[in-house]
């Protein structure tokens, strides 16, 4: 900032001097054609016409830094106002980039206790499938309670269907649960643990989506990227 203003300080004096140059040199050259030129004549207006004639010839290059420099300053704003949004939106858009990163490295981690799940009682690999439920439940609640995905609903945008709220409360509900270890529950406990690991990655598959967009207008508005994510490039 400091910077800009001095550029635009000497380029007023720049200016200034340069117009001043040019008006002397014109009456310079004035005094000398009419030493010349002009018969001397009483009532003869040669002085007056040559400074007015050569006045105006010399308002054209004065014009022209004029515009240059407007110019210039015009474009200093703009980039001024482009760093300070830049600035205003960095820390928005460093939540989205982590609630994007974490949610992203969630749902596949998900998906494999869904395929350990999504099999017959006979070919599950764990003998009591009551304690890994709850363990599973446990996994589930400690990563939706990540401070990052408060933030980025409070500060960012929210993401709705469902609402965070609403599926911790559900897993929640889930967890106090004493599911019963019998073969013939088996078939239930499974449909529980696959209901809230579907809703669970849903809302991740959501907060991706919405910080990508969240990002992607940040970008529109100051007219470049912003901020790249290690995640998108892996």
């Amino acid at each position: 900032m400091k910077a800009l203003n001095e550029s635009g300080y000497w380029m007023g004096w720049i200016t200034a001097v340069t117009v001043c140059c040019i008006c002397c040199a014109a009456l310079a050259a004035k005094l000398f054609a009419s030493e010349m030129v002009c018969t001397g004549v009483d009532d003869e207006h040669c002085l007056r016409e040559w400074v007015s004639a050569l006045g105006s010839w010399a308002a054209v290059p004065a014009a022209v830094i004029t515009v240059v420099f407007l110019s210039k300053q015009i474009a200093q704003t703009q980039n001024q106002h482009q760093e300070r949004l830049e600035i205003d939106l960095r820390p928005s858009v460093e939540i989205a980039k982590k609630a994007k990163e974490v949610a992203k490295l969630l749902i596949p981690k998900v998906n494999d206790i869904k395929k350990l799940w999504n099999v017959p009682y006979e070919d599950r690999i764990y003998p009591d499938f009551g304690q890994t439920h709850e363990f599973h439940m446990l996994f589930l609640d400690a990563n939706l309670e990540n401070d990052i995905f408060d933030r980025f609903e409070k500060e960012v945008t929210h993401v709705s269907s469902p609402q965070l709220a609403w599926l911790r409360s559900s897993i929640a509900c889930e967890m106090i649960v004493n599911r019963p270890c019998e073969e013939s529950d088996f078939p239930y406990v499974r449909q529980q643990v696959l209901i809230q690991c579907d809703l669970f990655c849903q809302w991740m598959e959501r907060c991706v989506r919405a910080a990508d967009e969240y990002i992607s207008d940040c970008d529109r508005k100051i007219g470049k990227q912003v901020v790249t994510s290690s995640a998108d490039t892996a």
